[in-house]
This record gives structure tokens, sequence and C-alpha cells, in this order.
């Protein structure tokens, strides 16, 4: 997804497939266990994205964050 030079969309990763330590970024902000959000823009405010992110699941109450904060954003 996306449009011009800024990427955006999600990722999947089936149960099992290696977590820690990841071969390679999984994305920016993980929505549902395995479910994986990307942005360019991410990185440069993610409270940002992350409040917009929360509030489109807040939308939907058995949406929840699939695992704290602390462990979604990749170093």
């Amino acid at each position: 997804m996306g449009f011009g030079m800024w990427p955006l969309g999600v990722r999947a990763y089936p149960e099992g497939y290696p977590r820690y330590p990841p071969p390679f970024k999984y994305g920016d902000r993980e929505l549902l266990k395995g479910l994986w959000y990307y942005e360019d823009g991410y990185s440069l405010h993610p409270d940002v994205y992350d409040k917009r992110i929360d509030e489109l699941l807040s939308k939907n109450k058995m949406l929840k964050r699939a695992v704290p904060e602390s462990e979604t954003r990749s170093k």
C-alpha cells in the first residue's frame, strides 16, 4: 500500500515464526499477534501514530494491544 515515496501496509507472520531475536524488522507496531503495521514516517512521530492506531483499535472492543508497547517498537 502507500502512495508515491511513502510506503505503508501490514505484514502477517504465522504462529511460531521466530520472534526474538527477530531476523529482520517485523514492522513498526504489532496490531494483533503476528500482524504488524509499517509506515516510513512512523519512526518520526511514533507517539502520534500509536495514539491514532489505539483510537482505531478501540472502536472494536474485541481488539486490544497485542503485546506491551515496550515490546512493539523495533530498536
